[in-house]
């Protein structure tokens, strides 16, 4: 708990600094109820500009955000669907909005008074495309894995028909200017195309050309659009390649080459002189490429290159703008006429154009990597930056296109000291004079982990053959261990007791646990006696004890004297999840398979100084899938794929209460008092409860599946995060009357 609330802190000061560079109203809009914060925009996945031109609408994980062209600056953020929005569309007459999600619903809003008019429902999955007629009278919409377009009637709200068709998987949909045709793009290559009017199939059109065999979906048609004149179908694919179709006599005009990754959006110039196409990533290909075209001889105009992967292009009504997401969730506006940036709606919340790699434990500072190779330190409460780590270089790369930071920050326990894992090295840097300690060799390959002592005094470096320890003070190796090359994968990484004097590492049969002493370098216990590979290694908080446990046994140890005090075996061969209690007087233990949805419904509960048994809780119906203590360390929560989470005393074993309404995959937590505690949830509900009393106190609604929730220090709110990483900060002042 301790570690995440230090994660959730951090993370909470440093949105919250970006955040005031643009403007804390943001941070209130469209809040749920009772929160009295926001931190993030969500992610978003579709953008569509009004018919005069002047709002922007943006699909979100949180809502629908609509934006003031003229400044860019958001107007509100239109909340109602459960899941992440998929697609937005105004009518022609841009009297309607409407909305497709995750949550399976469509929803109609006024786009002037922004109030959510009607909610089509029906889809029984999450609605992934929305089309609407040139018209204004009807919707078209598409589920996943559903094999049919259904229309509705703008006007009644209601469904007309669907559109069936030999369909694989629909990736893209379009409604034609006239009303008369729907194109639906398939996975497997193909476009069909519909009469609105006799509500049947008109013909295929098949060209997308297969790309190299090893690619899962060759050929899928991910973007679709009809010229303003109706009189062209454009159709963008994996393979790379933009098809341009007679809508009059179905064939083929024009073939447009020159992206080498998939064709994810194209969109047609209001005036119909110019085609925008994005593309984003495949394995073969990163292509990050937006393209302009000429849509009469499909002649390549202008690319404009941004180091990210395209999702959405939207043209403005003028024909001069385009607006566009990334897969940085980054939104770019701009000039068509000269391929120049016009607005980056990332850069106006923050103001440093340098990258973040890392944040101190506290959450007070915060490193930047510039562009040109230096480093900056930033002070998070203040905005003072100054410069950081000067004359450091990194000998690899820190960055790719294919996988996140290379390196690793760790700060010793005193935030003095940082180590930074570069390559087969490890650099030990003063943070306070920002100076170089000490560069520590001897790893042959990369290194997998570095962790500190609790004093500090001490870091081990785990390699793929080799676990060695290091003074810090002096940059000294103190001892190397090779357990086995094959360790990292089928073992556990070292682990230090408390005190530091103790560190525990895996053999080279893997079966074994070595203790070291860190002051000598050299051995002081062996525990043997494991049937299978030891997969995890935990100090008890006081240092007394060594719980190893491998696939259906843990050991408990004397780490004193290294004499074994007792085993337990774990029915079915599942794998116990232990912990100590606060005070090391307890283990706490259930029993698990690993990666699986399978488990007892029991939790065992051993003295520690004895190794007998002290209770077994019971109560459950079902698998258990995770226990946490009360602050005070007297109580134990269990949560159980049963629906319930129970509280016992951990003195007695005596079940104190039961709470009903439990998601077995929700994050939970105490309040620093101990007497609320909180559950998210798949539903967006975080559901807070009187310990004392064992009702139900409140409920809030976040805006999507709650991941992650943790309480202040003082108690009065509530953070909670999304899957979308969207922070919520809630007001606990109200429930505690």
């Amino acid at each position: 708990m301790k570690h995440f609330r230090l994660l959730m802190t951090s993370w909470l000061l440093v949105s919250l600094l970006l955040l005031n560079s643009f403007g804390q109203n943001e941070t209130q809009i469209g809040l749920p109820e009772n929160a009295i914060k926001r931190i993030g925009n969500g992610i978003f996945s579709h953008i569509a500009y009004s018919p005069d031109g002047k709002q922007l609408a943006l699909a979100a994980s949180i809502g629908i955000w609509i934006y003031d062209t003229d400044t860019y600056k958001p107007l509100s953020l239109l909340t109602g669907h459960s899941d992440t929005v998929r697609s937005v569309e105004y009518t022609a007459d841009g009297k309607i909005l409407a909305s497709g999600s995750n949550d399976g619903t469509i929803r109609i809003w006024d786009p002037q008074t922004t109030k959510n008019i009607a909610v089509l429902t029906g889809h029984q999955n999450g609605v992934t495309h929305i089309a609407i007629s040139g018209d204004s009278q009807t919707l078209a919409s598409v589920g996943a894995d559903e094999k049919f377009v259904r229309l509705w009637n703008l006007n009644t709200q209601k469904p007309i028909a669907d559109l069936k068709g030999k369909f694989n998987d629909i990736r893209s949909l379009a409604y034609s200017p006239d009303s008369d045709i729907i194109a639906a793009g398939d996975f497997d290559g193909t476009v069909t195309l519909f009469s609105t009017k006799k509500k049947k199939r008109i013909t295929s059109l098949v060209g997308h050309i297969l790309a190299p065999s090893d690619i899962t979906e060759p050929g899928s048609v991910l973007t679709l659009a009809f010229s303003p004149d109706g009189e062209t179908l454009a159709s963008g694919s994996r393979d790379t390649t933009i098809r341009l179709w007679d809508t009059k006599t179905t064939y083929h005009k024009v073939t447009l080459t020159g992206h080498s990754g998939s064709v994810t959006t194209l969109v047609f110039s209001p005036d119909g002189k110019t085609i925008a196409s994005g593309a984003s990533y495949t394995h073969w290909s990163a292509d990050s490429s937006i393209r302009l075209w000429d849509a009469k001889t499909g002649k390549h105009l202008r690319t404009i290159v941004k180091p990210a992967f395209t999702r959405m292009l939207a043209f403005s009504p003028d024909n001069e703008t385009l607006a566009s997401i990334n897969r940085s969730n980054a939104i770019h506006i701009w000039n068509t006429n000269t391929g120049e940036l016009k607005v980056d709606l990332t850069k106006q919340r923050v103001k440093s154009k340098s990258k973040p790699i890392s944040v101190f434990p506290d959450g007070k500072k915060e490193i930047y990597a510039n562009n040109d190779g230096t480093y900056t330190l930033l002070d998070v409460e203040t905005g003072h930056k100054k410069p950081f780590l000067k004359g450091f270089h990194f000998s690899t790369i820190l960055f790719n296109s294919r996988s996140p930071l290379r390196q690793v920050f760790k700060y010793s326990p005193d935030g003095k000291t940082l180590a930074i894992q570069d390559g087969n090295s490890v650099r030990l840097w003063d943070i306070e004079t920002d100076s170089h300690k000490a560069t520590l060799l001897g790893n042959l390959d990369s290194i997998l982990s570095i962790k500190f002592s609790p004093n500090g005094q001490f870091l081990s470096t785990a390699g793929r053959e080799t676990i060695r320890l290091w003074n810090t003070q002096t940059g000294e190796q103190i001892a190397t261990y090779t357990p086995d090359h094959r360790y990292h994968a089928h073992g556990f990484l070292p682990i230090f007791s408390p005190d530091s004097n103790l560190l525990a590492t895996p053999t080279k049969d893997l079966n074994m646990v070595q203790i070291w002493n860190t002051d000598t370098g050299h051995p002081q216990f062996l525990f043997m006696g494991h049937r299978w590979n030891v997969r995890s290694v935990i100090f008890s908080p006081d240092g007394d004890n060594i719980v190893s446990n491998c696939s259906a046994i843990a050991s408990l140890w004397d780490a004193k004297t290294g004499r074994l005090k007792a085993s337990f075996i774990s029915p079915e061969r599942l794998r116990f999840s232990l912990r100590f209690t606060p005070d090391g007087s307890a283990l706490v233990g259930y029993a698990k398979a690993p990666y699986e949805d399978r488990g007892d419904n029991r939790i065992w509960i051993w003295d520690t100084q004895t190794g007998q048994q002290k209770f077994i809780l019971k109560e459950h119906k079902g698998r258990i899938t995770r226990t946490l203590f009360a602050p005070d360390g007297k109580k134990l929560v269990s949560g159980s794929a049963d629906g319930t989470m129970r509280f016992w005393d951990l003195e007695t074993g005596e079940l104190i209460t039961t709470l009903e309404e439990y998601d077995p995959n929700s994050p939970i937590a105490f309040s620093p008092d101990g007497q609320t505690f909180a559950s998210g949830g798949e539903n967006a509900k975080i559901l807070l409860w009187d310990l004392n009393t064992g009702k139900l106190k409140t409920t809030f609604t976040a805006y999507n599946p709650v991941r992650r929730i943790s309480f202040e220090k003082d108690g009065k709110t509530l953070i909670s995060s999304g899957t979308d990483g969207t922070i919520l900060l809630w007001d606990l002042k109200e429930t505690s009357k």
